[in-house]
């Protein structure tokens, strides 16, 4: 029923994305969150939300962010070409991992900076079979370094620019040039105004906040090893999918997910502060890669099982 929804009927899937957003986000606890780590705040979210994270109206603002994500990411993966068969998988997914963070956290940087993120690779993915992508790769490299200025960790996902020019194009040196300039061009903004508007906060902020193997010792707990374990397994699973029917530029797209979610991966060295053994910003390409896979069961009574139990384990580990 559920992956029936999904699969077949986008309106009702839109809806259904949007009423998970309400239900499963909104805990008893509205009015409480965990702290968020000085260390996971850019100081574009320090200079913006400082202290608003834990808000109730920080909170409803976290829903919007998370929400907007989910309806971008899915229209990015429909438009690109990317998903076998169009569907709301991708959004509920992403909905539902989210949704994780928000209720423990409320507004943390990163769901703002997977919001530039998800603009940023829906930009970059659009560089297959152009005549000229320098537009594409500056603008991605653009949404990428303000990602960072409210995640910091945000910034070691900038190397995944270059490697899509590479899947996606032949070698151009002024398309790598315009990424370079994209990333380095709001810090130099940012710095220029932060130096007339005060001098201390010049070199202090943009970099400094990333904390090098700031593994926590809030990781662990069975309920959430168990919820890393079922997303390990179910990506596995999505890897061993043989689709021979997908077209180049498909497969490609699934190449870069892949390496997307490898590279998010590795941010939990930069930045674990939260204590959840997944990091944050593996979740767009995570639901991505699990919404294809998801959307291409024969029958939804197998992918039906899985969305529940994903569900499942989702609550636990926000309330655990």
């Amino acid at each position: 029923m559920l992956s029936n929804l999904l699969k077949n009927n986008l309106i009702a899937g839109a809806l259904l994305v949007g009423i998970l957003g309400g239900v499963l986000i909104f805990p008893f606890d509205f009015f409480t969150a965990e702290e968020v780590s000085m260390h996971s705040k850019g100081f574009l979210f320090q200079g913006l939300f400082l202290n608003l994270e834990s808000h109730w109206w920080g909170r409803v603002l976290a829903i919007l962010v998370l929400l907007t994500g989910a309806y971008l990411l899915n229209y990015f993966f429909n438009k690109s070409e990317t998903l076998t068969e169009p569907s709301f998988f991708v959004g509920f997914l992403y909905v539902m991992l989210g949704g994780v963070v928000v209720v423990r956290f409320g507004l943390h940087p990163a769901l703002i900076a997977n919001l530039f993120l998800i603009i940023g690779a829906y930009r970059i993915f659009s560089a297959y079979r152009i005549d000229q992508a320098k537009g594409p790769a500056f603008d991605c490299a653009i949404f990428f370094s303000l990602a960072s200025m409210f995640f910091p960790a945000a910034f070691f996902l900038s190397l995944f620019i270059f490697l899509a020019l590479f899947i996606l194009r032949p070698f151009v040196w002024r398309e790598w040039l315009l990424a370079i300039v994209g990333l380095i061009l709001p810090y130099l903004i940012a710095w220029a105004i932060l130096f007339v508007v005060q001098r201390d906060f010049l070199f202090r902020l943009p970099f400094s906040e990333i904390s090098f193997l700031s593994l926590s010792e809030k990781r662990g707990g069975i309920v959430q090893g168990v919820f890393a374990s079922a997303l390990g397994l179910l990506l596995l699973l999505s890897f061993l999918q043989s689709m021979p029917g997908r077209k180049v530029r498909q497969q490609k797209n699934m190449a870069l997910l892949t390496y997307w979610i490898l590279f998010a991966a590795g941010t939990i060295f930069f930045d674990n502060t939260t204590g959840l053994l997944i990091p944050i910003l593996i979740t767009p390409p995570l639901s991505g890669r699990l919404g294809e896979w998801l959307g291409n069961f024969r029958k939804n009574f197998f992918s039906d099982i899985i969305l529940l139990s994903l569900i499942g384990l989702c609550m636990l580990v926000m309330f655990y």
